[in-house]
């Protein structure tokens, strides 16, 4: 009787295991390949390599921060071309209809044949061109490391108008905010810690308002983000805002100031901020959701994929993390640390990343179980 019944508690515990979820699949980086970018040796003197990777048809277009752009095989690595920028190219590039628009840290505005980096025109802003540009069809519209506005011609490079910020002597960060382009706006901020909207058609503004006091560094260097009528943009070292787009009048604010730009999913906004931490907050009132600490510097804009997020770690490598609660899946160290933005082939699940080192590293990422690992286990 008592082994009829030992039998029977048996089926009943492995019947309740049936209503458990499958056996949980990890994450498992295998490296590409590391294809060296720059066309001398810095030396490790200069790591300001920061501008995200752009794919482009079977090729990946790359900006180092030492001396230049080209373009890669997403395959192998390889050089296909490679137009040398004194002191290089911190902003990510842009390409729309084989074009490749960017500004250098050599004062100049390029447009570029994708294909062949050929010049198609060129444009001198006089200083570093620091924020990615922003495109519509007629035009392309972009910052400068001193402030101005620009606004050219796309397919000759002719000035439309330019806008000129004035601003107090104050120290700031070193970077500048990429444009946003929203119907007839333009949304950007600025290191006098103002977020401004501009109407796009003549540079005038729309409306301005301060959401950086800090007495540190008044920047607003992170990317906005429009999302319906809601702008979600940030200072550095300061907090997170949500605004109306249309006045700029506050929706909510959250003290997890940021760097970069935001990610929106839906209910829940992701963010790296500037204090070294990765944070999840709902984006209806930014109440906060789970905050991740154990990060390896600073990271880059957070890129959302198949419920995970991608980032680099600025002294760490590259890391995917969970977006339900901000746990590490999986870890790929590459030397000097990551700051550039992640790019992601969502169709063949690989990635890529510039290395503080000005390599351009790409990763295969594939689900790997754990057949020691169930449910009800403790890690």
């Amino acid at each position: 009787m008592a082994r009829f019944l030992s039998l029977i508690n048996l089926a009943l515990i492995l019947s309740s295991c049936a209503a458990f979820p499958p056996v949980p699949s990890r994450l498992k980086i295998n490296q590409r390949y590391a294809a060296n970018t720059t066309s001398t040796k810095n030396w490790g003197i200069l790591q300001n390599h920061k501008a995200q990777p752009v794919l482009y048809k079977k090729n990946v277009i790359v900006a180092n921060g030492f001396d230049g752009i080209g373009l890669y095989s997403q395959f192998s690595g390889r050089e296909v071309w490679k137009r040398n920028i004194k002191n290089g190219v911190e902003a990510t590039p842009v390409v729309q209809d084989d074009f490749v628009y960017f500004g250098g840290n050599d004062g100049v505005f390029y447009c570029l044949n994708a294909s062949n980096g050929m010049i198609r025109w060129s444009f001198p802003i006089k200083f570093e061109g620091l924020g990615k540009a922003a495109l519509d069809d007629n035009y392309v519209y972009f910052t400068t490391g001193n402030h101005n506005l620009y606004s050219l011609e796309k397919k000759t490079g002719k000035l439309k108008w330019i806008y000129t910020r004035k601003l107090d002597s104050k120290i700031s960060v070193r970077g500048q905010g990429d444009v946003t382009l929203d119907g007839d706006a333009l949304y950007i901020g600025f290191s006098d810690g103002y977020t401004v909207s501009f109407n796009k058609t003549n540079g005038q503004i729309n409306w301005e308002k301060k959401i950086n006091d800090n007495r540190r560094f008044n920047d607003v260097d992170s990317t906005p983000l429009i999302v319906g009528d809601t702008l979600f943009v940030s200072g550095f070292d300061a907090n997170l805002y949500a605004l109306s787009k249309t006045d700029g009048k506050l929706i909510w604010q959250t003290p997890y100031g940021s760097h970069v730009g935001v990610t929106y999913n839906g209910d829940v906004i992701y963010s790296s901020t500037s204090k070294g931490e990765l944070v999840a907050l709902k984006s209806s009132n930014g109440q906060l959701v789970w905050k991740k600490s154990d990060i390896k510097g600073i990271t880059s804009k957070p890129i959302l994929n198949k419920g995970y997020l991608f980032v680099g770690e600025s002294d760490g490598g590259f890391s995917i993390v969970s977006s339900l609660n901000g746990k590490t899946i999986a870890n790929y160290e590459v030397g000097r640390g990551i700051r550039s933005d992640i790019a992601v082939d969502k169709e063949k699940n690989n990635y890529y990343a510039l290395s503080r080192g000005g390599n351009l590293f790409s990763f295969k990422v594939k689900p790997v179980k754990d057949s020691h690992l169930w449910p009800w286990d403790s890690e």
